[in-house]
């Protein structure tokens, strides 16, 4: 398993290295709102931290983003699994939602 994991690390690295993914990450409407209202409070508590309480907060804050990211495309990357999956067998689900359905008729 040490071998998968080294691999989806690098592809994570990669991906998260391209072009592509920082034109995502700078135009997202929500994200550009998250770091508009991030960056004025962490400008504000510059001049009340100690400068390397700063640093680390800034490394910190820019850590749980990547982490989001990170999760982002892991769970991206499960949904198209899901996709794959399903559309492999359609009936499938059909045969789950009625399954489910006629168990949530007999409560």
């Amino acid at each position: 398993m040490n071998k998968e994991l080294e691999i989806m690390e690098d592809i994570m690295s990669a991906v998260t290295q391209t072009s592509a993914w920082q034109e995502a990450q700078e135009k997202d409407a929500l994200v550009k709102r998250a770091w508009e209202e991030l960056d004025p409070l962490m400008e504000q508590a510059r001049g009340y931290l100690p400068q390397s309480l700063w640093f680390r907060l800034e490394n910190a804050v820019n850590g749980v983003s990547a982490a989001h990211g990170d999760a982002g495309i892991l769970f991206g990357i499960h949904v198209a699994d899901a996709i794959r999956a399903v559309t492999a067998c359609p009936g499938a689900l059909s045969h789950h939602i009625a399954a489910r359905v006629k168990q949530q008729k007999a409560g």
